[in-house]
């Protein structure tokens, strides 16, 4: 069963000249709770339900704005085939598979969190799949581009700007050489009953 978010009729202005009120009830007495609409397609201008059965991790009254989620423009799109200078006067170092996963290994719980993100603008729960990231790190450690191809289950709009902001922010070792390019995969697989 789909629970949805009901609206706070007082919000509107509708109790302002009336002493208290609360969310559903104000002073004049109870008012019928409205439903905000669910849309199938997300859409910059239209409200989103908020389905709190599968997973939210915010009260309906703190979920961040769906535009705000969305807005990864500010992250630069890797992409291998733009033109890159090399400085050859740099060491010939660069960070082993080990320590690249031991740091990834840091960002699985920002991952899992933009799962969670998600469940709060959709109606279909997120299924099983993978994100495949392909990311550029420089020797200072920063991710300076990164993107990400979500498998079908995972493919929505709120769990493609997060993945890709929990990537770019993250830090890692910093070495003697030159800029690596990283492809790597996350794979979330849903949990069973015991």
């Amino acid at each position: 069963m789909r629970s949805v978010a009901v609206l706070d009729v007082c919000s509107d202005g509708h109790c302002e000249n009336l002493g208290g009120c609360e969310p559903e009830v104000c002073d004049d007495g109870p008012t019928e709770p409205r439903a905000e609409p669910s849309p199938q397609s997300p859409k910059a201008d239209e409200a989103f339900a908020v389905d709190d059965t599968i997973g939210c991790p915010f009260a309906a009254r703190d979920v961040p704005p769906f535009e705000s989620i969305v807005d990864d423009s500010d992250i630069p799109e890797f992409n291998r085939a733009r033109a890159r200078s090399a400085n050859y006067l740099t060491g010939n170092d660069y960070l082993q598979d080990w320590e690249l996963m031991d740091h990834l290994r840091g960002v699985h719980g920002r991952l899992f969190e933009c799962l969670d993100l998600a469940a709060c603008y959709q109606t279909q729960p997120t299924s099983a799949g993978a994100l495949e990231f392909k990311f550029e790190l420089e020797p200072d450690g920063r991710v300076s581009a990164v993107s990400v191809a979500p498998s079908p289950g995972l493919d929505q709009p709120v769990v493609r700007a997060c993945a890709r902001r929990s990537v770019y922010q993250a830090r890692f070792p910093s070495w003697n050489g030159s800029r690596m390019v990283v492809d790597y995969s996350f794979e979330v697989s849903l949990g069973e009953d015991v």
